[in-house]
């Protein structure tokens, strides 16, 4: 900051800085990233009540325009429990008294008592459930909005 202080004094525009900081900055970045836990900072990100969610398999846009990200993760995010049975293949989430099921390959789910059909279906992908992060996190209560400018998911529960 003290560099940056003293190019402003200099009267240089911000392009001027940047462009003397970017060699920099694009060698810093290649460089962090053999450190980085979590992967990429690039790609979605999800964000829960102003907190950043990691996953160990990165959520993607499937082809109906849909944030698919793994189901447990996002549930506990949410403060929800998950449940499994293998022989309907069909997920419960569970926070309080609001369930919600979700069958794999299927566009049908339920929110409670209500059925609801979806544009897109949960599925396993590299061993995870990914399920639609807006419909995962409506089921619950939450408010998802998408802010496209960032690739962010940014979800509120209210709390």
């Amino acid at each position: 900051t003290d560099k940056i202080g003293r190019y402003l004094e200099q009267d240089w525009t911000p392009q001027q800085i940047k462009a003397a900081y970017e060699p920099a900055l694009q060698q810093f970045m290649s460089e962090r990233k053999k450190y980085l836990i979590y992967g990429d900072a690039d790609g979605i990100k999800i964000v829960v009540n102003g907190v950043n969610i990691y996953f160990d398999s990165p959520p993607y846009i499937d082809e109906h325009d849909r944030t698919m990200v793994p189901l447990r993760a996002i549930a506990e995010a949410l403060g929800a429990e998950v449940g499994w049975n293998n022989d309907t293949r069909v997920v419960t989430i569970r926070k309080g008294e609001r369930v919600s099921h979700f069958t794999i390959d299927s566009n049908t789910a339920f929110y409670g008592d209500e059925q609801v059909v979806m544009d897109t279906c949960p599925l396993i992908r590299n061993d995870r459930t990914m399920l639609p992060v807006r419909y995962a996190a409506e089921s619950l209560g939450a408010k998802v909005d998408w802010e496209q400018s960032t690739q962010t998911v940014i979800i509120e529960t209210g709390l």
